[in-house]
C-alpha cells in the first residue's frame, strides 16, 4: 500500500485541525476572558502560531505544544523572547532536553515557579 504525498497531506492537516478545535475548547475553559479578548479568529491564529513556534525549540508532542500554546496566552504570543522572561530561555535552549523530556511541560513548570516567586509565595507556605 502506497500513500500519495497528497494523501499524506491531507491526513497531517486534518489531524492540525482536530488538534486546533481541541486547543479552542481547552483554552476557552481555563482563560476564558484571554480567549474572549481574541474573539474566535485571534484565537484560531494564536493556537496556529503556537504551533510553528512550538515546533522551531523542537516542541511537537501535542501535551507540550499544548502547555506552550498556553504560555502565549498567558504570558503573550512573544513571551519566550521577551526580556522579563528569562526563564523561558533556561528550558527552551537547553541543548540536553529533548522531545522526551517534555519542553512544553518543563516550560510551564518553569512559569509556575516563576509566578510563585513574583507573588512572593514560598511553596514552604502552602
Amino acid at each position: 500500500m502506497t500513500i500519495s504525498q497528497t494523501q499524506f497531506d491531507a491526513c497531517m492537516q486534518a489531524e492540525r485541525d482536530r488538534f486546533v478545535q481541541r486547543m479552542e475548547n481547552h483554552l476557552r475553559y481555563v482563560l476564558p476572558d484571554e480567549c474572549s479578548a481574541l474573539g474566535d479568529t485571534g484565537l484560531r491564529e494564536l493556537i496556529g502560531v503556537g504551533i510553528d513556534k512550538a515546533a522551531t525549540y523542537g516542541i511537537q508532542i501535542e501535551y507540550g505544544v499544548a502547555k506552550f500554546i498556553t504560555l502565549m496566552l498567558m504570558f503573550g504570543t512573544d513571551f519566550c523572547n521577551a526580556p522579563e522572561h528569562p526563564w523561558t530561555r533556561q528550558v527552551l535552549n537547553d541543548t540536553e532536553l529533548d522531545e522526551s523530556a517534555c519542553k512544553g511541560e518543563l516550560l510551564y513548570e518553569a512559569a509556575l515557579e516563576h509566578s510563585r516567586i513574583e507573588e512572593g509565595i514560598d511553596e514552604d507556605d502552602e
